[in-house]
């Protein structure tokens, strides 16, 4: 026990010299806390029994130190997003060959369907994730109901205003207006039909392959009386009916369980639902050209978006350009991503107890994962989220857009 002491210790001093800004203190499986000298820990590394520090040291690939964090084998005490660096430390001194091995007692995504992104498996894969509890999502969203990037006006602004904003910024590129037939996909917990309801005499149509989120949508609409404007409809994008063509289409946060695979398709789907002449905004997330992948990692894939795809920014311009569409305006909103992220973990972590209630220690620790691990990695400039403003074109008419963008 002694040697597998001074091992934590020399660990800790390396870690803390290499990484001062990420300094953290670690706290022994009998309760002995090790603590950085000369430095301010800006989290507790609780390691339960002896064994796991062998393990690390055996690989440090993102599975093995995310599933033993499931699992509780180790805690994080205090800012979990200072955890990724010492991560990536372990990784480079210990290494990230790992021996294949059972998820044992966990609950990680599984398909009989081994082709991702078929229509049967992104429904198992919607369901993994986003229908794990409507009470628990209210308690990591702001009320708005957004479960995507917002827009802040400041680094330290609210979620709720900065949601708002996003929702106002993405009305105006598209020039959305009065009498206007929109359709959004991926329409979540029903965010931007009650903006758009509440704002506009238009109509709006959400789809969603989730049934829980259907189902939240249904009751909000008809709580907020917009029934006759807004309505919701379990479909996957490739079935939404083209019989009536939409003046404008909004798909925020739902390209990426699209598939590059499948981008062709999605693009060409929503080219012939709009109207010649007709506008769409597209919020996605995209990987960095630095990055070997678009695919998440397999810890991800697992536990936390299965099967969640990031494509290049040159893959979303070049599939939208060949259905059709005249690319008129990109933003990256990259920082008001790793931002939300930030506000979702800090509300979880306020709502521990709630949320576990809801869906249980292991989800709550994913999805505590998930958004202090997308807050580290946007600000790495690991990945990015545009916005699109696509096209239709009709004839020889010019677009319906201003002449620069004033936002």
């Amino acid at each position: 026990m002694t040697e597998l002491r001074e091992m934590a210790q020399d660990f800790l001093t390396e870690a803390c010299s290499m990484l001062p800004e990420h300094a953290f203190a670690v706290r022994l499986w009998d309760g002995t806390t090790v603590s950085p000298e000369g430095f301010t820990p800006r989290f507790t590394l609780v390691l339960r029994h002896p064994e796991i520090m062998a393990k690390f040291m055996a690989s440090s690939d993102w599975r093995v130190l995310g599933e033993a964090y499931l699992r509780d084998e180790v805690d994080i005490e205090g800012d979990m997003e200072h955890v990724y660096p010492v991560a990536e430390f372990l990784q480079e001194k210990f290494g990230t060959d790992a021996d294949e091995v059972a998820s044992g007692d966990l609950d990680p995504f599984a398909s009989a369907d081994p082709q991702a992104h078929t229509k049967e498996r992104d429904a198992e894969a919607i369901e993994y994730h986003y229908d794990q509890g409507n009470e628990a999502f209210a308690k990591i969203l702001d009320d708005t109901q957004n479960y995507s990037s917002a827009c802040f006006y400041a680094d330290d602004g609210d979620l709720r205003q900065a949601q708002l904003n996003k929702m106002e910024r993405v009305c105006r590129k598209i020039g959305l207006r009065d009498g206007d037939r929109i359709l959004d996909i991926g329409c979540g917990w029903g965010a931007v039909l009650s903006y758009v309801s509440e704002r506009y005499r238009a109509t709006i149509n959400g789809v969603t392959i989730s049934k829980a989120q259907a189902e939240f949508c249904r009751a909000r609409l008809a709580k907020e009386g917009v029934e006759g404007r807004a309505s919701v409809e379990i479909c996957d994008y490739r079935d939404i009916d083209e019989a009536a063509p939409y003046d404008k289409i909004i798909s925020l946060g739902m390209v990426e369980h699209v598939g590059v695979k499948n981008l062709p398709v999605y693009f060409a789907k929503a080219f012939k639902l709009l109207r010649p002449g007709g506008l769409f905004a597209l919020q996605g997330v995209s990987s960095s050209v630095s990055e070997a992948t678009t695919e998440a990692i397999e810890f991800t894939n697992s536990y936390l978006f299965p099967d969640a795809d990031m494509p290049y920014l040159a893959q979303y311009i070049q599939a939208a350009s060949e259905a059709g569409f005249e690319v008129r305006d990109v933003e990256n909103l990259r920082e008001h991503y790793a931002w939300t992220h930030r506000a979702w973990r800090r509300n979880l972590e306020a709502n521990e107890e709630a949320v576990v209630a809801a869906i249980g220690r292991e989800r709550y620790r994913a999805l505590r994962v998930l958004y202090s691990y997308s807050t580290h990695y946007f600000l790495k400039i690991k990945c990015s989220v545009y916005q699109f403003v696509l096209w239709k074109p009709d004839g020889d008419r010019p677009a319906d857009l201003p002449l620069r963008r004033e936002l």
